[in-house]
């Protein structure tokens, strides 16, 4: 969502994760939020990708990978919006 997408939205607002980065001081932001992201395509297909299909896979890639390495020091958060679930 525009809310918490890197790089898009308002040029005039800082996105939400960005403001818990520097307030809690963490180093590194992975940001797998998608503009216009559903649940899950087999809930609401629609041509945008979803949290399940391509949210966590990026995420699950990235863990493998060990581009993320510590759990804990990590804050995860899944933002949905009503407008994913219908």
């Amino acid at each position: 969502d525009s809310y918490t997408v890197l790089g898009t939205g308002d040029p005039t607002r800082i996105a939400w994760p960005i403001l818990l980065s520097n307030y809690a001081n963490f180093a590194n932001i992975f940001d797998f939020a998608q503009s216009g992201a559903t649940c899950n395509q087999s809930l609401t297909p629609r041509q945008y990708p979803a949290i399940v299909q391509d949210e966590l896979p990026a995420f699950f890639e990235q863990l493998e990978a060990k581009n993320i390495t510590s759990a804990q020091d990590t804050l995860y958060t899944i933002w949905i919006g009503e407008s994913v679930v219908y």
